[in-house]
């Protein structure tokens, strides 16, 4: 599936989505797999909504959805996430149809077979517990993965979230 230029020029145009100006594959990748989300939640002319609409950015992308961008933003980073772990009863949009993400973006880290390129952090519910954070600078419009493992610990565990700018937390809750 092709972006249009104009679709690709005015994402980094409005409300701080950084990115596609850049020629590095991996931005132009990680666009092309939101559009390619985005069509798939809401059908392939979206696209050309979204080429030829006159706003631009995150305001093009809202007007065509009807939805927040941080809130789509944020199912699709659980969907990239989530997709091909034959979770029982995922919803599909936390889901990337047809491109079996797991068995394509794979890359080494370490001694042995290559891994799925979105590896978190792993924690267990002890191990948060009490003065334990997580301190990370993430860049605009990226994520950052950690799985918890209530390793049959029964007792609530509270999160907090803490950011200088506009961040958000998704949970994805499964056994």
């Amino acid at each position: 599936m092709m972006i249009p230029t104009k679709f690709t020029r005015s994402m980094a145009g409005n409300r701080s989505i950084s990115g596609p100006r850049s020629s590095a594959p991996m931005m132009r990748g990680g666009w092309w797999l939101f559009t390619r989300w985005l069509a798939d939640q809401y059908g392939d002319f979206i696209v050309r909504g979204l080429t030829q609409a006159p706003e631009n950015g995150v305001d093009n992308i809202e007007a065509r959805t009807g939805e927040s961008f941080f809130r789509l933003f944020a199912d699709f980073t659980v969907a990239i996430w989530a997709d091909d772990m034959n979770i029982a009863g995922l919803a599909e949009r936390y889901q990337v149809p047809k491109w079996q993400l797991r068995s394509i973006i794979r890359v080494q880290d370490g001694p042995g077979d290559p891994v799925y390129a979105l590896q978190p952090l792993e924690r267990t519910f002890a191990q948060m517990r009490g003065s334990s954070t997580i301190s990370r600078f993430l860049a605009g419009s990226s994520a950052f993965y950690v799985e918890l493992d209530a390793g049959g610990d029964q007792t609530d565990l509270q999160l907090q979230l803490a950011s200088s700018t506009d961040a958000g937390l998704a949970i994805l809750r499964f056994e």
